[in-house]
């Protein structure tokens, strides 16, 4: 492969980086929004009761409340983060 096809290809693989690195930035983007449009009760309250579940759940170890509900917490915002659909308002700005 001489010089001048090492260049075209490089930006040819830089172009596609471009835009794969646009579209994540945009996924990104949506999931945040969506994260930022479910009540703050919801998000503290389902985090506790998968807690409370997780904690119940795992005989080997004690949970105190306070950490059974950090580690819910956790669970539910990857559940939301990988899970969740952002919703038709959010396709629509797309």
């Amino acid at each position: 492969m001489d010089r001048k096809q090492q260049i075209s290809e490089i930006e040819k693989l830089d172009g596609q980086l471009s835009v794969e690195h646009g579209l994540l930035k945009l996924d990104g983007r949506k999931h945040m929004e969506s994260i930022r449009n479910i009540p703050q009760l919801w998000v503290v309250g389902g985090g506790l009761a998968l807690g409370l579940l997780i904690g119940l759940a795992d005989n080997k170890t004690r949970f105190s409340l306070f950490s059974a509900g950090f580690k819910g917490l956790r669970i539910w915002h990857l559940s939301q983060l990988f899970g969740s659909d952002p919703g038709p308002a959010l396709d629509a700005d797309a």
